[in-house]
């Protein structure tokens, strides 16, 4: 008791060459950080419209995950930070996407009915116990939400298993971003799914 216990988070010896290959990148980051609180601020204030608030929200995950993909890639898990910057990307794109198509975002907003009801299916199944422990009323909440807004997702009997018919890929092709899904967000999706395209990069 009262004995310091030495754990070292991360790798500091690995921060300076990181600086030093990446310097104007970092530090660019770092001048856009009051922009980006002041950005913040305002859509807080004055976001109003389903879509402008949904976007609001997508924008700022890709900003908080910035933070995560620096501390990765600045202590040596390049690999790590790629798996944290496609979300990023996916969100991103999801933003823009509305932004340029704002009568969908009801889809994206109503999708979340049909993910919660299906996860309290799961659960039904796999840990009644658990299941039991959700009130009545939150599980007729789950139930009935998911009735209003099943049809919209309904095509030839089958419910879609995504918010939107079009995928990430025909999305970022539509706002002009397909070669970075090509390219950069493929490569960091086979890293992700442990594709060999992925894993190469650790055993080659």
């Amino acid at each position: 008791m009262g004995q310091s216990i030495p754990v070292t988070f991360g790798s500091p010896e690995f921060w300076g060459e990181v600086y030093a290959a990446f310097a104007p990148q970092l530090q660019a980051i770092k001048a856009i950080e009051p922009l980006a609180a002041d950005m913040f601020e305002a859509g807080d204030s004055q976001a109003s419209q389903p879509v402008q608030i949904v976007v609001k929200l997508l924008v700022r995950i890709v900003a908080d995950s910035l933070n995560d993909v620096l501390i990765l890639a600045g202590n040596g898990s390049g690999l790590g930070a790629m798996k944290i910057a496609r979300g990023m990307f996916e969100a991103a794109v999801i933003a823009e996407y509305l932004k340029h198509n704002p009568k969908e975002v009801e889809d994206y907003r109503e999708y979340g009915y049909i993910a919660r009801w299906n996860r309290y299916q799961k659960l039904l199944k796999s840990a009644p116990q658990h299941a039991a422990a959700i009130s009545a009323e939150v599980a007729r909440d789950i139930t009935e939400n998911y009735n209003r807004v099943v049809s919209r997702f309904t095509r030839n009997g089958q419910v879609r298993n995504r918010w939107h018919r079009k995928s990430i890929q025909q999305m970022a092709k539509e706002i002009g971003r397909g070669e970075q899904y090509d390219t950069p967000y493929g490569l960091a999706a086979s890293v992700h799914h442990s594709s060999f395209e992925g894993d190469r990069k650790r055993v080659v």
